[in-house]
């Protein structure tokens, strides 16, 4: 009976030696089939929301037409020409019977008030100007929207990546398990070989959420950009070729670069106040105040008197006796008297003024927005920077003592499957919550750059 539990016991020892130097020396490995869809970068998807946005090419559109426009704005409007037959005598309709029947041909042209033209002109080249503002606000928001898409999408296939990678681990400890135990009895091998199964069946669950998850993703990504280039015929052939996403991902900038915007978030300065001053979205409201300055002294210029000129030529026909008629040649200036409009055209200032003045508002309302969305998401970065240090410093490195240690316990016979198991899960969700948090970071300074952009960086 001794001999037989020596043998026993020196079996169960050799399997356990087994099983801890295949944990020990098992690497994760993941092979990419030849099938593999093309890969799309993060810059690639960037460019392709931005080169077929038909907004954008809505824009150019709109710039143009603002410019033709101006080109002609400044111009006088069409004189006038009038023709008529004065004091034709009604006993007879003859053009010679009296010498003051006249055929009268004239021409007038008013001119416009003060600097009105002039203004118009400005104000047209001021409209366009917006557009090359408006583009640029426009390309920062593709820019952050198709970041945050692409990370969310890049965070499921990473973590479905993980389990891939641990699946292989799972599996031989199962068979470890069951080729180890089946000749024995008894609670405790049954609840090795059932919880070597119950976490295999987990892990593919947790796989095939996340095949769910990252195709979802993938589609809102993809979506996204081919609606940009739906009305262009789109260059994008989403609905033939599927894509897939880099393995690693890299940070959106330097260190040095984000170090600087980092720097320049941390704290309220009259610094950081003059680098959101020139955000696109506030330029476009400067945009805005120019245009309706103009309108101020358009609606000024009413004070000012129209003028205009004309001049007419009277041809009258000869005596009935053959006697010669001159001909009459007419002048004449005209002017405009402000006499009853002089209300109107102080409301029409007033309300000019006033309409300025909400732009203005609004564009302070528009930076203390981006001044709190830039220090929400440097709180962010802060506090995801903290998790992060916290992770590899701490968590991960005791994660990995653990793991060893629970494999050390169950080879020298001193510990459970069960604790092997759920230190492997451990060490699984830990990777999946770090890949969580890179990605949160990578979302936090792609926020950051959006509100900083357009500012370059000194060390």
């Amino acid at each position: 009976m001794n001999i037989f539990c020596c043998c026993m016991r020196s079996a169960l020892f050799s399997e356990r030696t087994k099983c801890f130097l295949l944990l020990s020396t098992l690497v994760p490995f993941y092979v990419q089939s030849e099938n593999q869809p093309p890969v799309l970068s993060l810059e690639k998807a960037i460019t392709l929301a931005q080169e077929n946005d038909p907004w954008l090419h809505k824009s150019h559109l709109l710039e143009e037409k603002s410019l033709v426009l101006s080109q002609s704005a400044d111009q006088l409007e069409d004189p006038v020409l009038n023709a008529g037959m004065l004091n034709l005598p009604s006993n007879g309709f003859d053009f010679a019977q009296e010498p003051m029947t006249q055929l009268k041909i004239g021409i007038t042209q008013m001119l416009p008030r003060g600097n009105t033209l002039k203004l118009a002109k400005q104000k047209l080249e001021l409209t366009a100007s917006q557009q090359h503002y408006m583009r640029l606000e426009r390309k920062l928001n593709l820019v952050l929207k198709t970041t945050q898409l692409w990370l969310d999408a890049y965070e499921k296939q990473a973590s479905l990546r993980l389990i891939d990678e641990a699946r292989p681990l799972f599996e031989k400890l199962n068979d470890i398990v069951n080729a180890s135990y089946s000749s024995l009895s008894g609670g405790a091998d049954q609840q090795a070989i059932v919880g070597a199964e119950l976490a295999l069946m987990r892990l593919q669950d947790r796989a095939d959420t996340l095949n769910a998850q990252q195709a979802m993703s993938l589609a809102k990504l993809q979506e996204f950009l081919a609606m940009q280039g739906a009305e262009q015929g789109s260059k994008l052939s989403f609905k033939e070729a599927q894509y897939t996403l880099p393995a690693k991902l890299s940070s959106l900038h330097d260190a040095s670069h984000h170090q600087a915007q980092l720097n320049l978030a941390s704290n309220l300065s009259e610094r950081l106040i003059e680098v959101l001053s020139e955000h696109p979205r506030l330029q476009i409201f400067d945009q805005y105040i120019a245009v309706s300055q103009v309108d101020e002294d358009i609606a000024k210029q009413g004070y000012k008197p129209q003028w205009g000129v004309n001049a007419s030529y009277a041809y009258r026909d000869d005596a009935p006796n053959g006697d010669s008629r001159a001909d009459f040649l007419s002048v004449g200036v005209q002017m405009s008297l402000p006499l009853f409009s002089s209300q109107k055209q102080e409301d029409q200032v007033s309300a000019s003024v006033l309409n300025t003045e909400s732009i203005r508002t609004d564009k302070r309302l528009q930076l203390r927005a981006l001044l709190t969305g830039l220090q929400a998401a440097h709180k962010d970065y802060a506090g995801i920077q903290k998790r992060k240090t916290n992770f590899d410093k701490r968590i991960i490195p005791h994660l990995s003592l653990q793991s060893e240690l629970a494999l050390n316990a169950y080879t020298n016979d001193q510990g459970n499957f069960y604790s092997v198991v759920t230190s492997k899960i451990e060490e699984l969700d830990t990777k999946i919550e770090r890949i969580k948090i890179e990605v949160a970071e990578q979302n936090a300074l792609a926020q950051i750059n959006y509100y900083l952009a357009g500012e370059s960086y000194e060390q």
